[in-house]
């Protein structure tokens, strides 16, 4: 009898893991983008019925197995048991996160082509706008890793492909925005970026209603905008702080390599300071410090003044250095940069080249 009930056991499970291996094809193949009314649980309504109580149970072996996995590097093997578990319990934060991070990083280690890479990247990333920000309802730390793909992984420098990565990225949003970037005033094609880029129109309306205008061609303003969701959307949680940490990491790289100019000569495209967002960027900085004066956040306000006095001063405004020098004393009057004096400050290397990627050939 207990062999019988065991078998059972097994049959019951191996139906239940066939069920979700089709499910989970039938999604990695699906290109909606299902909205927040949709997406109240992503595993099917069968599923559902049949695991009943052991829907915990198999969600816990699940995680077992995808952390001895994850400890014995077999990343390819954890993409499959990530999407069970996310099938299974959509509305947990860490499986996304883990999910997206294996797929952003751990996988496009293994790939030697950059198309391919930005593939896995690019698929990483909106695993967490189209499935888990309406699964999680915006979950702060979902927010925060999505923003972090497009600052780090397609914004940055780190990856062996991060030229590749800025590329694709700024010749899928060129077509749908104005010539500067911005958004297009052709309804037509303001739809289709906004379809597209998958930021909800009410947030993108406030987003530049409040810091104004951006280059919607670069990935750090959409890192911006994912970030400025996770910590607005839900401003009564306490997790909300790498959301708004990763919200100003994405504009201190804006100040310095925000503005996109295109040498048609050289076939490159430059990343250069933002030069006429400085103080705008600086309040941005000092308005999320006056919110909760987190010592992060600190830290990070007033180095940035002071790259932004010594930016002011490699680009031979004297004035303004000395200006927002003096802001920099009436914030921190008893940092170690206050008591240096400006001449200190002036005086430490600093460089402010422009960050130059090679069109390979091809007009982006």
């Amino acid at each position: 009898m207990k062999h019988v009930i065991k078998s059972w056991h097994i049959a019951l499970v191996l139906f239940l893991l066939a069920g979700l291996l089709h499910y989970t094809a039938v999604q990695h193949f699906q290109h909606t983008h299902p909205t927040d009314s949709r997406v109240e649980t992503r595993a099917t309504p069968t599923i559902n019925l049949l695991l009943g109580g052991f829907r915990g149970v198999v969600t816990d072996w699940l995680w077992i197995r995808a952390m001895i996995l994850q400890e014995q590097g077999r990343f390819v093997e954890i993409v499959q048991l990530a999407e069970w578990i996310t099938a299974l319990q959509p509305q947990f934060p860490e499986i996304w996160t883990l999910h997206a991070w294996n797929l952003a990083y751990n996988i496009t280690v293994l790939l030697p082509d950059g198309a391919e890479r930005y593939r896995w990247v690019r698929y990483a990333y909106e695993i967490l706008r189209d499935q888990a920000i309406p699964a999680t309802r915006y979950h702060p730390s979902i927010c925060a890793e999505l923003a972090w793909i497009l600052l780090h992984k397609i914004g940055g420098t780190t990856d062996d492909f991060a030229d590749t990565f800025f590329l694709k990225w700024y010749e899928t949003y060129a077509p749908l925005l104005a010539p500067d970037g911005t958004l297009s005033q052709d309804a037509a094609q303001r739809e289709a970026f906004i379809k597209e880029a998958g930021i909800p129109a009410r947030w993108l309306e406030t987003f530049e209603q409040q810091y104004g205008r951006h280059d919607w061609r670069h990935p750090l303003t959409h890192a911006a905008a994912w970030a400025y969701i996770g910590f607005i959307e839900n401003p009564h949680q306490t997790n909300t702080i790498m959301a708004e940490r990763f919200f100003l990491h994405a504009y201190r790289q804006l100040l310095f390599y925000g503005t996109i100019r295109k040498n048609e000569q050289e076939q490159e495209i430059h990343l250069e300071p933002d030069e006429g967002r400085i103080d705008a960027i600086v309040d941005i900085f000092a308005q999320a410090y006056q919110r909760g004066r987190h010592p992060l956040i600190e830290e990070m306000y007033r180095v940035t003044m002071e790259r932004c006095v010594q930016l002011h001063i490699a680009r031979n405004n004297p004035a303004k250095a000395k200006a927002m020098y003096l802001r920099l004393v009436e914030a921190f009057p008893h940092s170690r940069t206050a008591q240096q004096g400006f001449e200190a400050l002036a005086a430490l290397p600093f460089h402010s080249e422009p960050r130059i990627i090679p069109i390979h050939g091809g007009t982006p």
